[in-house]
């Protein structure tokens, strides 16, 4: 679920994405997909630019605005697999989440920068939360933990988990 500043409220579930407007709060409508691509929307993100982005079942989609309102653009080369977690660093960048793998993607030019396969997470790639905190950190949830992400990690090499917080350390649950 994300807000608009406008207040449009979008929503994304099973069955696709949906926008309801202030100016007709009674019903949701939905927002169409280019045929051919699964509609389940697992997560939302709207960039310090106002680009609101979803992520599904086959990757990293920008929300376009055409003559018949918004829509599902195509997925982003490169990013092929589930999209659960969407965050922007301070230089602009996304950091994308996924099942396998947490991905840079450079939004100025459509394309991922680089991948980190090891070294996010103890034992299991699939990203399930990011966010990068008032100092510029970020921090990547997984089924292994709460990890504080070292970012002058390079494409050249695996990531660096500084602090990888579980259960032993407060956590609730280390799937986080």
């Amino acid at each position: 679920v994300h807000t608009e500043p406008s207040g449009a409220i979008w929503a994304g579930g099973e069955f696709g994405l949906a926008r309801l407007v202030p100016e007709r709060p009674d019903r949701f409508d939905p927002v169409p997909a280019p045929s051919g691509m699964p509609e389940r929307v697992v997560s939302l993100f709207q960039d310090r630019d106002g680009t609101l982005w979803a992520g599904s079942w086959k990757g990293l989609h920008r929300i376009q605005h055409g003559p018949d309102g918004p829509y599902l653009g195509p997925p982003m080369p490169g990013i092929e697999t589930e999209v659960d977690a969407i965050a922007q660093d301070r230089e602009g960048f996304l950091w994308i989440g996924t099942h396998r793998e947490l991905a840079l993607v450079d939004i100025a030019q459509d394309r991922v920068t680089a991948r980190f396969t090891r070294g996010v997470t103890s034992d299991d790639p699939h990203i399930q939360a990011l966010m990068v905190d008032r100092a510029g950190r970020l921090w990547v949830g997984s089924r292994s933990g709460l990890c504080h992400l070292a970012l002058e990690a390079s494409p050249e090499r695996d990531s660096s988990c500084e602090q990888l917080y579980t259960i032993r350390h407060g956590l609730p649950s280390s799937w986080i």
